[in-house]
Protein backbone atom coordinates (compact mmCIF):
# COMPACT_ATOMS: atom_id res chain seq x y z
CA UNK A 1 0.00 0.00 0.00
CA UNK A 2 1.76 3.47 -1.09
CA UNK A 3 0.10 5.96 0.92
CA UNK A 4 2.42 8.83 -0.26
CA UNK A 5 1.33 10.51 -3.20
CA UNK A 6 2.81 13.64 -5.36
CA UNK A 7 0.37 15.66 -4.14
CA UNK A 8 1.98 15.19 -0.09
CA UNK A 9 5.34 15.42 -0.85
CA UNK A 10 4.44 18.95 -2.77
CA UNK A 11 2.60 19.98 0.21
CA UNK A 12 5.22 19.50 3.00
CA UNK A 13 7.66 20.62 0.77
CA UNK A 14 5.89 23.79 0.58
CA UNK A 15 5.31 24.02 4.38
CA UNK A 16 8.75 23.79 4.20
CA UNK A 17 9.02 26.31 2.02
CA UNK A 18 11.34 24.20 -0.15
CA UNK A 19 10.81 24.62 -4.10
CA UNK A 20 10.95 21.55 -5.92
CA UNK A 21 10.59 20.70 -9.66
CA UNK A 22 7.97 17.82 -11.38
CA UNK A 23 11.20 15.21 -10.82
CA UNK A 24 11.80 16.22 -7.89
CA UNK A 25 8.49 15.79 -6.21
CA UNK A 26 7.93 12.18 -8.26
CA UNK A 27 11.49 11.17 -7.23
CA UNK A 28 10.67 12.14 -3.70
CA UNK A 29 7.36 10.28 -3.45
CA UNK A 30 9.37 7.03 -5.11
CA UNK A 31 11.85 7.45 -2.36
CA UNK A 32 9.51 7.73 0.79
CA UNK A 33 7.32 5.15 -0.80
CA UNK A 34 10.09 2.89 -0.78
CA UNK A 35 10.60 4.08 3.07
CA UNK A 36 7.69 3.16 4.37
CA UNK A 37 7.80 -0.14 2.49
CA UNK A 38 10.69 -1.24 4.63
CA UNK A 39 8.90 0.11 8.09
CA UNK A 40 6.06 -1.79 7.21
CA UNK A 41 8.19 -5.04 6.35
CA UNK A 42 9.85 -4.70 9.96
CA UNK A 43 6.26 -4.10 11.55
CA UNK A 44 5.11 -7.21 10.17
CA UNK A 45 8.24 -8.92 12.02
CA UNK A 46 6.16 -11.15 15.10
CA UNK A 47 8.06 -10.04 18.77
CA UNK A 48 5.65 -10.86 20.70
CA UNK A 49 8.43 -13.72 22.09
CA UNK A 50 10.92 -11.73 22.06
CA UNK A 51 12.35 -9.53 25.51
CA UNK A 52 12.55 -6.21 25.92
CA UNK A 53 15.97 -4.59 25.51
CA UNK A 54 15.93 -1.43 26.65
CA UNK A 55 18.88 -2.02 29.26
CA UNK A 56 22.02 -4.07 28.26
CA UNK A 57 24.26 -2.80 30.69
CA UNK A 58 23.22 -4.24 32.99
CA UNK A 59 23.83 -1.07 35.47
CA UNK A 60 20.69 -0.31 38.18
CA UNK A 61 22.21 3.25 38.89
CA UNK A 62 24.83 4.70 37.16
CA UNK A 63 24.79 8.03 38.77
CA UNK A 64 27.18 9.38 41.08
CA UNK A 65 25.79 10.83 44.19
CA UNK A 66 25.24 14.25 44.68
CA UNK A 67 27.53 15.96 46.83
CA UNK A 68 28.90 19.26 47.33
CA UNK A 69 32.75 19.27 46.88
CA UNK A 70 33.70 22.92 48.04
CA UNK A 71 37.58 22.27 47.60
CA UNK A 72 36.98 22.21 44.29
CA UNK A 73 35.37 25.21 43.73
CA UNK A 74 36.77 28.00 43.09
CA UNK A 75 36.80 31.01 45.44
CA UNK A 76 34.82 34.24 44.42
CA UNK A 77 38.12 36.67 44.95
CA UNK A 78 39.90 34.31 42.51
CA UNK A 79 36.84 34.28 39.95
CA UNK A 80 36.99 38.15 39.78
CA UNK A 81 40.93 38.28 39.87
CA UNK A 82 41.08 35.45 36.35
CA UNK A 83 38.28 37.96 34.93
CA UNK A 84 38.72 40.46 31.92
CA UNK A 85 36.67 43.32 33.64
CA UNK A 86 35.54 43.81 37.31
CA UNK A 87 32.83 46.41 38.29
CA UNK A 88 31.35 46.52 42.19
CA UNK A 89 32.58 42.95 42.47
CA UNK A 90 31.34 41.61 39.71
CA UNK A 91 32.11 40.65 36.28
CA UNK A 92 31.27 42.78 33.77
CA UNK A 93 30.54 41.55 30.12
CA UNK A 94 30.11 43.25 27.04
CA UNK A 95 26.38 44.47 26.40
CA UNK A 96 24.24 41.78 23.81
CA UNK A 97 21.50 44.59 23.03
Amino acid sequence: MNAITPEIVATVAALGRLKLTPDEVESATEKLAGILDNFSSIQAIDTATTPPADDVSGRKNAARPDVSAPETLASHAALLEGAPAVEDTQIKVQSIF
